[in-house]
C-alpha cells in the first residue's frame, strides 16, 4: 500500500487521491504529489556514494530549491536532533543500521513533506533502537503536523504509536479502527 500511495508500484483496484490529486498514470501528477511525500524505506535507501549530509541536502537543493547554505544548516540541525551530529562526513558504509535509519528519518523531515511513508521502519532493529526510532518519527510527524502512514508487521508497536490502525491482509481491509480495538 506504502509503495502505490508514492507510486512506486501501480495500484490494481480502486482510487489514491492524495491532496486531492488522483495518482495516475500521468507523470505530472505523480511528480506533484512526490514533491509534498517523503518516506523512510525498511533498507535505509541512502546513496552509500554520497556522505550524510549530502544525503540529507540533495532533495532540498535539488528538487525544493533551497541555497546550499540553508540546507546545510538544516541538515546539521536534524542530525542533532536526531542525535548523530557527529556522523555528518561519514558515509552510510560507515554507520551502524540504527544510525542509517536515522538518518533515512532525518532525510526524510528534511524535506518538509507533508505526508511521510514509513516502510517498515524497524524491522532490522533491536527493541531499544526500534523504540527510539519509532518515537523520532512520531515525534517528526507530530511537530511538522504531517500525515503519517506506517507499515508495521509488530502489533506491539502500532499499538503503542498509532492514533488508527487499518490491517490489510492479501489487499484486503480487515480492521480499521483505533489501536485498543485490535485484538492479538
Amino acid at each position: 500500500m506504502i509503495r502505490c500511495i508514492n507510486r512506486l508500484e501501480k495500484h490494481q483496484e480502486g482510487t489514491i487521491i492524495i491532496d486531492g490529486t488522483e495518482l495516475t498514470d500521468d507523470m505530472r501528477k505523480t511528480e506533484k504529489v512526490r514533491r509534498s511525500v517523503g518516506m523512510v524505506f525498511q533498507s535505509f535507501n541512502l546513496f552509500p556514494h554520497l556522505s550524510v549530509i549530502e544525503n540529507l541536502t540533495m532533495a532540498p537543493v535539488y528538487v525544493h530549491g533551497i541555497p546550499e547554505d540553508e540546507a546545510d544548516r538544516r541538515a546539521l540541525e536534524l542530525l542533532e536532533r536526531v542525535k548523530i551530529p557527529e556522523q555528518a562526513w561519514k558515509y552510510p558504509g560507515q554507520l551502524s543500521g540504527g544510525e542509517q535509519q536515522r538518518v533515512a528519518v532525518a532525510r526524510v523531515v528534511s524535506q518538509q513533506p507533508s505526508i511521510i511513508l514509513a516502510d517498515e521502519p524497524v524491522s532490522s532493529l533491536d527493541p531499544a533502537w526500534a523504540e527510539d526510532v519509532l518515537k523520532l518519527i512520531t515525534n517528526v510527524q507530530s511537530q511538522h503536523d504531517a500525515t503519517l502512514v506506517m507499515s508495521l508487521h509488530q502489533p506491539q508497536w502500532a499499538r503503542r504509536f498509532a492514533q488508527r490502525i487499518v490491517a490489510l491482509r492479501d489487499g484486503r481491509l480487515i480492521f480499521d479502527g483505533p489501536p485498543a480495538a485490535l485484538s492479538d
